[in-house]
């Protein structure tokens, strides 16, 4: 699939730009605004749609249905507000909302499949009109230079992407697969650890927990109550100034003199936290149900007071972290008490069953997951890291199709 060996133009020409270089010799460099027009789209609130099957793209896809389009087929959709530049196609009659420019047949005499790419290498997304708020200006995107092919060839090099980039597309979409099948097995193996133990062979006993099921029989089950206890010591005087957050389940380092206007006043009210604690974001249950919630301490810094901190009593703080961030994963947290609360404190935590194997076993347990999880990401690293590359070969073969550095006029599919 990757193939850098493509034919060449026989004859090139300077393009008269220099991140460009040159072009076919028959090829012409022209202004945007002179092989296509940019339409706004118009206002449409959610309110306002009536049911039907017709697609609403707004600057960063689709974002719902209308009964009516307000473009012709295909159509490109040019992000205008909010994903400024982005660039969306569609074969079928949509409707664009104001927050986008429409092109369609009606205002270019171009292939739109190839303009369309065209487009994307025209980095549209880093050229913002001059007010407050982000935008494509389509003045500044009209005196954007475009090396423009004649028809016949237009649309050649549409064939040839579209076979290419679904290739592409179909491949990464496989990884991907295969990413979301390893973090699932993370999960099958952190969960099996910490509520069902790593020795196949012992006896197991009712937990008393209709969704926890089995677990060894020398286990306990104890409340949360009897394994935590909470802690909040406020940071008064600003005694620490090791910035910390909860970001995607891991406690990381912030700056403390750059932190989104905040200043460092605003620090007194955090609380110091110390290795061995564990963290909990236990708001906004309701309306956000894909963010981690649970992070363990490693060094000594402040976090938020709006975090829940908890110190781990007579336990490995590394087996019970594993164990919360699996009832994380499982959305436990959303299902306690009657129905889901918007924020939970640690009275509402007192009861979560928490299985308390000896200590000896927790450490078992602990390096027993290290090892296997230490498997699984390098597996995902090496996965990740092709995805990046053929994700940066995919946008190389459109720049060197489009801007003629090969030449697929004569390009076939294998049979």
């Amino acid at each position: 699939m990757v193939n850098f060996n493509w034919q060449k133009y026989p004859v090139y020409k300077s393009s008269g730009v220099e991140w460009l270089g040159e072009i076919p010799e028959h090829w012409e460099m022209k202004r945007l605004k002179f092989i296509s027009h940019l339409v706004y789209g118009d206002s449409l609130g959610s309110e306002n749609r009536e049911d039907g099957n017709i697609n609403v793209y707004g600057s960063n896809g689709m974002i719902g249905l209308h009964s009516k389009a307000n473009t012709l087929s295909p159509v490109i959709i040019v992000g205008r507000k909010g994903s400024f530049g982005k660039i969306q196609y569609s074969l079928f009659p949509c409707f664009c909302i104001d927050t986008a420019y429409l092109i369609d047949q009606r205002k270019t005499k171009q292939n739109l499949k190839w303009l369309c790419y065209a487009l994307q290498i025209l980095e549209l997304d880093k050229i913002s009109q001059d007010t407050g708020v982000p935008g494509l200006s389509r003045e500044k995107a009209y005196q954007k230079l475009v090396p423009v092919s004649p028809l016949s060839e237009q649309q050649a090099i549409a064939n040839f992407l579209d076979e290419k980039l679904a290739q592409i597309d179909e491949y990464i979409a496989k990884k991907q697969r295969i990413i979301e099948l390893l973090k699932e097995q993370k999960t099958v193996i952190i969960n099996q650890a910490v509520t069902k133990g790593i020795n196949p062979d012992v006896s197991m006993k009712y937990s008393g927990i209709e969704w926890l099921g089995e677990v060894p029989e020398h286990w306990e089950v104890l409340p949360a109550f009897a394994v935590f206890k909470e802690q909040c010591v406020i940071n008064r005087d600003l005694v620490e100034k090791n910035l910390l957050s909860l970001s995607y389940g891991k406690i990381i380092r912030k700056s403390f003199t750059n932190n989104f206007g905040l200043l460092p006043e605003s620090f007194e009210t955090y609380q110091i936290v110390t290795p061995g604690n564990i963290i909990l974001r236990l708001t906004d249950l309701q309306n956000d149900k894909r963010s981690l919630r649970v992070g363990l301490v490693k060094e000594k810094g402040i976090i938020t007071s709006a975090y829940l901190c908890l110190n781990p009593q007579n336990v490995i703080p590394e087996y019970v972290y594993t164990l919360l961030h699996i009832y994380d994963i499982l959305k436990i947290f959303y299902s306690m008490g009657s129905g889901v609360r918007q924020n939970m404190k640690f009275k509402d935590l007192k009861r979560l069953p928490i299985t308390f194997p000896p200590v000896s076993e927790q450490k078992e347990i602990v390096s027993f997951i290290e090892k296997k999880l230490e498997k699984i990401e390098r597996s995902l690293t090496v996965i990740e890291k092709e995805i990046k590359l053929i994700q940066e070969y995919r946008t190389t073969l459109i720049s060197e199709t489009v801007t003629g550095k090969i030449d697929v006029r004569k390009y076939h599919p294998p049979q």
